[in-house]
């Protein structure tokens, strides 16, 4: 009786066709290629979501840092002028200032149960600061991506109301 030799396993690489040749290369660099697209862009967006958290905290720190402060309806910068000092130096985080082109900063004191362009009562008043930012441009937040800028947005901005205290 006679035994069947058994073949040695043919390998992938040899299984393949001459023309298939380096076929694998290709489908490497095309799924990197996919794959360090999206960490780029996961980076991307998460130092863009970081930069909006510090842009809510500056705000919020702004308009509180204002509460304390006595003022007029004749002087509503004593308020404001605190609070703009405040936002600047939360801001400094991201190396900005308040109006320095790619920053615009408003402060505006209204009487909380009217609106916006009503003028300051003197009691029951509010400030809202605003700020927003310029994402691209000479002070870009995050890395210059172009296939990336697409997906980003070209500003951010927020807004934060306190109750100021009654003047004197």
């Amino acid at each position: 009786m006679l035994m069947a030799m058994e073949q040695p396993p043919v390998s992938a690489a040899s299984a393949r066709r001459p023309d298939e040749r380096g076929s694998s290369l290709v489908e490497f660099a095309l799924v990197v290629t996919l794959l360090f697209t999206l960490l780029l862009g996961v980076v991307v967006f998460g130092i863009l979501l970081s930069k909006r958290q510090v842009l809510t905290q500056a705000v919020a720190e702004g308009a509180r840092a204002a509460v304390p402060y006595q003022y007029t309806v004749a002087t509503t910068s004593k308020a404001t002028n605190p609070a703009k000092v405040q936002v600047n130096k939360s801001l400094q985080a991201m190396s900005r200032v308040c109006d320095d082109g790619s920053t615009h900063c408003t402060f505006v004191v209204y009487p909380c149960a009217g609106s916006l362009s009503d003028a300051p009562t003197g009691a029951g008043d509010c400030l809202q600061v605003s700020v927003r930012l310029d994402v691209n441009g000479s002070k870009a937040l995050v890395p210059n991506v172009t296939f990336l800028s697409a997906f980003l947005p070209s500003t951010m901005s927020s807004t934060f109301t306190s109750t100021l205290a009654n003047p004197t």
